[in-house]
């Protein structure tokens, strides 16, 4: 058994935690339920060796017990024993969130004074306008979004499925593959033309465009070009990816006012193997075609979101040189997100293009401690389709409702009395995501605006200029919050750091209206399990990730502050995993067994992955990944600077035309 250091006996703690336990499990013999008191029991235990724990569930025993020894250091090193001598509060989560989750304990009660505190943070100073702002959204903007593909739900393949035939046939071979990569709410294939996402979110984008032209804020003839990344959640269903779509975009007709490219995992590696590798070779920025195809191997759409998440936004600096040197930036949406354009204008006096025309957009400003920050990132918010009758600015995520039980909060599940992350983020979307310049004391809009950190992974945007100059990324092995983890990649030290740094303008007005409950909810519900187990993840690389970036975890966690910098722990792998084995037994007693038992061992294998990559290989991941898009923006500076017209130039420009699903001449039959 592993031995390490004695610590102390953490006897209140204990007690504490095996409180929020339910009776049935403290006395049951059931494996699955057993092993959550069993581990409280160990990890505040003084034993100078972990017990062997005993369940006997195939690959727990030996993770619980890696798990437990890490806990153990965490909390010696911790010193969390003033903590637990404060008020006698101890059947409230307020005991337990002054250890696990300090943010949250900070804003109850104060939610107020809690608001106007982090404005203060987030407040810039405009110092300089942009010599060239965004003034034609259609014509200077790439607008990007990703396609995310998953095997049919058992119900589907019940109801069954309206494939093609020869589709269908292939899709069977393929039901029982492993999968490797989670998502939130990937589209199963075969799922009903209503319910499908990329029809939407394509539909009503032709749809916003229509009404910016007939606003006369888009030209008549513009097709606004959108690049949609595939990536799927099982390897080998990428091989029938596209033919899926050529039949779903069939059913649902081709955008009007788009000009639609689609690029899978195959079409990014065509480029990084006949483009940027042999550019990289030919202008002397790699000694060799391997050296340079291992770096250039983050550029492409498969795997976490990190991967095409980055794609999605490195992508437009290559469109600017191959298909349109006038674009300035790139736009991501989501596709279950939708401008309501007749609702932006009567609440905001402003179309969609109008917010994305924004003067302050690529402005130079001071943040708090007069850090000079460039402005060339752009967010917008989010409001929940159920919830804009009420008004455009009615936050997508609200504090939860007061209530006589749980220490003043009514809905409180058992995990949340570890880590409660919906406080710190009802926080920032309060502050900063439904800010409305120039109200209650907020900034002008024009001579001072907010700054944001926390973003959603669509309604947010960059400009070439800043891509080339941070080259900011997320790195691919991310697959939660990978639209909060692009900024970090740029940061270049603390508070005294004098260069400039790369700040999001918060836009305000910029909301698009989020659709998902009101026609994906069966695929939410399908894939809820592995976005919880993710979000366990997200705090061990987040946790990470600050230890390795300039001015270290403290500077790091003061700057994101409170909601993604809640994800930034001292003691990670202890509230990731009692996080996931009190959602379990929260399963195991709503009388859901198999999922229960589904959920614990699969969150188990991830989180034991993820523990081994954050020791082992993190560090020298994020550093190659860092190389590699180095190599990529130094190879598009280097074909631009000498004007380059050749041959690589030109087979480049026609494999991204041979992406488009309209007009796409020889590339037709790929559609």
């Amino acid at each position: 058994m592993p031995k390490i250091k004695a610590m102390k006996n953490f006897n209140r703690l204990k007690e504490i935690l095996l409180s929020y336990v339910s009776a049935e499990t403290l006395k049951s013999e059931d494996p699955y339920r057993k092993i959550l008191p069993e581990f409280i029991n160990i990890i505040c235990g003084s034993n100078d060796e972990i017990p062997a724990f005993t369940s006997g569930i195939p690959g727990i025993d030996q993770f619980l017990e890696t798990a437990a020894e890490k806990a153990r250091g965490e909390l010696e090193k911790a010193d969390i024993g003033d903590t637990l001598t404060g008020p006698a509060d101890n059947d409230t989560p307020g005991t337990l969130w002054r250890i696990f989750h300090p943010e949250a304990l900070n804003i109850t009660g104060r939610e107020k004074e809690a608001e106007k505190n982090l404005r203060k943070k987030r407040t810039v100073k405009i110092t300089r306008r942009p010599d060239s702002p965004v003034t034609d959204p259609g014509r200077e903007l790439l607008f990007t979004s990703n396609i995310l593909l998953t095997l049919p739900t058992e119900k589907m393949q019940e109801e069954g499925l309206e494939l093609a035939p020869p589709l269908l046939s292939r899709l069977k071979g393929m039901l029982s593959l492993p999968q490797k990569y989670w998502y939130d709410h990937p589209i199963p294939i075969g799922i009903k033309k209503e319910n499908n996402e990329i029809l939407y979110g394509l539909k009503n984008l032709d749809k916003a465009v229509a009404f910016e032209k007939n606003r006369g804020t888009c030209g008549k003839d513009i097709k606004v070009p959108v690049l949609l990344s595939v990536s799927v959640t099982h390897p080998g269903l990428d091989e029938i990816a596209l033919d899926y779509l050529a039949q779903e975009l069939e059913k649902g007709g081709l955008p009007e006012h788009l000009d639609v490219f689609v690029f899978g995992e195959k079409d990014t590696q065509d480029l990084m193997e006949n483009i940027l590798v042999p550019s990289a070779v030919e202008k002397g920025l790699s000694d060799s075609a391997g050296t340079a195809r291992g770096l250039l191997g983050v550029f492409g759409v498969d795997g976490e979101y990190g991967r095409h998440y980055s794609f999605l936004k490195a992508i437009a600096a290559m469109w600017k040189l191959l298909m349109n040197h006038a674009v300035k930036g790139v736009f991501k949406i989501d596709l279950d997100q939708v401008f309501d354009q007749e609702t932006l204008v009567s609440e905001t006096g402003k179309s969609a293009f109008g917010h994305l025309s924004s003067p302050l957009w690529g402005a130079y400003g001071t943040d708090w401690v007069n850090r000079e920050v460039f402005l060339g990132m752009i967010a917008g918010s989010l409001v929940n389709e159920k919830d804009i009758k009420k008004g455009l600015f009615t936050p997508d995520v609200d504090y939860p409702p007061a209530g006589a039980d749980n220490g003043g909060r009514a809905d409180l599940k058992s995990e949340d009395k570890i880590f409660y992350s919906r406080l710190p983020q009802a926080l920032s979307t309060h502050a900063e995501m439904i800010c409305r310049y120039g109200e209650d004391g907020a900034p002008d809009g024009k001579r001072e605006c907010l700054q944001r950190v926390h973003v959603t992974g669509g309604t947010n945007g960059i400009l070439i200029e800043a891509l080339r100059r941070w080259r900011p990324f997320t790195p691919s092995f991310f697959g939660r919050a990978e639209d909060q983890a692009y900024i970090l990649s740029s940061f270049t030290g603390g508070r005294s750091e004098k260069g400039t740094q790369l700040a999001y303008l918060h836009q305000s007005g910029l909301i698009m209206r989020h659709d998902k409950d009101a026609f994906a909810a069966e695929a939410i519900k399908a894939a809820e399990g592995g976005r919880q187990t993710g979000d366990y993840i997200r705090m061990l690389l987040f946790s990470r990730y600050a230890e390795c970036l300039p001015g270290g975890r403290d500077s790091v966690k003061e700057r994101i502050d409170p909601f993604t910098g809640s994800f930034v722990s001292y003691l990670p792998v202890t509230t990731a995993v009692l996080r996931m084995l009190f959602k379990s037994e929260e399963m195991l007693e709503s009388g859901k067994n198999k999922e229960a038992q589904q959920f614990i061992i699969s969150a188990a294998q991830r989180l034991k992955n993820a523990v081994l990559f954050t020791e082992t290989e993190f560090e020298k991941q994020l550093e190659w990944e860092r190389k590699g898009w180095n190599l990529y923006y130094d190879i598009l500076e280097k074909l631009e600077k000498e004007n380059e017209t050749g041959k690589l130039i030109r087979a480049a420009a026609d494999k991204i035309l041979s992406c488009r699903i309209q007009d796409c001449g020889e590339g037709a039959n790929r559609w």
